[in-house]
């Protein structure tokens, strides 16, 4: 059958859930879904399930005089549990105000708001040029700092900032609930015909705020691509596959996976991330290596199956997504990644924002890098 005749089923299924945020039932959903097409494809897939405490909204809004702004938290900010934090709108972190923030005042980061001791709380407006909220990672779930952060939806825009602007009085209201409740991870092992040889490892998150089709879609049909192939080819190295939950808290999966394989950072011959949005219509792709070589070797594949790069992180420099935990742990990584115009939106969808053709075309080309890793000794 050919390579094509799998990827579309795949991506209409990820595209029938409404829901991928970790320890949620959409997240469990997923999972499932994964043992089921990896037994499908004559492989056998484990199911790693752990501990996890997720955060429910109890509210998450703003209030000025009559009108309240519902938005989302922030789940690695701040609260207002035991009473609303009230303050003057500001553009400005002024002492003692509720800083609202978008493009218009980008000169003051989220991060150094966050990190304020001053500010009453902080309102992030969405900022893509479309109605609706999308969100931001919560990159230190487990170890909340600062403010209390609101991210509200971009069509609130004018009437914050126009609040903002008189020094309108408002109240903010953040109050989550703790559910002590189970995620997951599901991995598979491809033992290879040397497998005294250093393994391959293939990552890529299963876990998101949304859809997120075009966002994630890529890296599933890559990792399934991979998995594939090498049942029906066995590679020469051992070649483990890890799709891993908590992309949007800290990537708290692949942490349970590094915890429970501490030896495997530094000792795999080498690491592949399948990362985000590489699939989206208009991506500009992006590759990220420890290696030179490996980015040539990226490079000319995409080359010959007619796909630009748009940019490099080059060696030394610290790269974004999942492949970060491996830099910092100090293995040997590769990774793929690109941009999305419809990032972390709820319109993220497969008939609105996945360039198929595309996406074809780069499956092709990182597995046949992936072919190559596998079986160099």
């Amino acid at each position: 059958m050919p390579l094509d005749d799998h990827c579309q089923p795949w991506i209409a299924s990820w595209d029938a859930s409404d829901q991928h945020r970790t320890g949620t039932a959409g997240d469990r959903q997923t999972s499932e879904w994964l043992l089921r097409v990896v037994s499908s494809l004559g492989a056998k897939a484990e199911l790693y399930e752990f501990p996890f405490i997720r955060k429910d909204v109890r509210t998450a809004y703003l209030q000025i005089a009559h009108m309240n702004y519902e938005g989302f938290p922030m789940f690695d900010g701040g609260t207002t549990l035991g009473g609303d934090s009230s303050g003057v709108l500001s553009t400005t972190p002024d002492k003692d105000s509720i800083l609202v923030l978008d493009e218009s005042n980008s000169d003051t980061s989220l991060e150094s708001a966050r990190r304020s001791q001053e500010l009453k709380g902080v309102v992030v407006v969405s900022n893509l040029p479309i109605p609706g909220l999308a969100l931001l990672n919560a990159d230190r779930y487990g170890q909340p700092y600062g403010p209390p952060v609101l991210q509200v939806p971009s069509e609130s825009k004018q009437e914050l900032l126009g609040a903002a602007d008189s020094n309108r009085h408002a109240s903010l209201s953040i109050v989550l609930d703790d559910q002590d409740t189970d995620a997951s991870n599901v991995e598979v092992t491809i033992r290879g015909i040397r497998s005294d040889l250093a393994p391959v490892v293939i990552m890529t998150p299963k876990s998101s705020w949304y859809t997120s089709t075009a966002e994630r879609i890529g890296g599933i049909v890559c990792w399934l691509e991979c998995l594939r192939h090498f049942v029906q080819h066995p590679p020469t190295r051992d070649v483990i596959f890890t799709a891993n939950t908590g992309h949007e808290l800290g990537h708290v999966g692949l942490s349970r996976f590094l915890d429970t394989n501490p030896q495997l950072t530094k000792c795999a011959h080498l690491w592949v991330h399948f990362g985000a949005n590489f699939g989206a219509t208009d991506s500009n792709v992006r590759l990220q290596s420890s290696s030179e070589n490996h980015l040539s070797t990226m490079r000319s594949r995409l080359q010959k199956h007619n796909v630009s790069v748009s940019s490099e992180t080059k060696p030394g420099f610290r790269p974004g997504g999942e492949a970060r935990n491996i830099f910092d742990g100090g293995g040997e990584y590769v990774s793929i990644l690109g941009s999305n115009k419809l990032f972390h939106h709820p319109d993220d969808r497969f008939s609105t924002n996945v360039d198929l053709p595309r996406l074809l075309r780069i499956r092709s080309a990182m597995l046949e890098c992936v072919q190559h890793w596998a079986t160099s000794v």
